[in-house]
């Protein structure tokens, strides 16, 4: 699993295993079979698409968007955590300001 500490400008498409301490300035996306770790910020939203994964200990300023995949909020998200499909755990540590549907 590759550390991402930096700042990344735009959006980004999370193709491979990550974790992120750093910034994305935009939107997000994790694609399917890949795992996220997510420690830093995401300024946009974050999606997950089916049979991706994501632990998020960091902040999403957006909404948190999963399609299938595995996610698990223990951070914030400014936005909603919405749960199309799959597997959606949000800690009752965690702060969710847009509520969960």
């Amino acid at each position: 699993m590759v550390t991402i500490r930096d700042k990344v400008e735009g959006n980004k498409v999370f193709k491979s295993d990550k974790e992120l301490f750093g910034m994305v300035t935009g939107s997000a996306q994790v694609l399917a079979g890949v795992e996220l770790k997510m420690y830093g910020m995401i300024c946009g939203s974050l999606t997950l698409d089916q049979g991706s994964s994501v632990e998020l200990r960091g902040t999403v300023s957006g909404d948190v968007v999963n399609n299938g995949g595995t996610l698990s909020v223990y951070g914030i998200v400014a936005g909603r955590v919405i749960s199309k499909s799959g597997k959606t755990m949000v800690d009752k540590k965690a702060i969710v300001t847009g509520g969960v549907a």
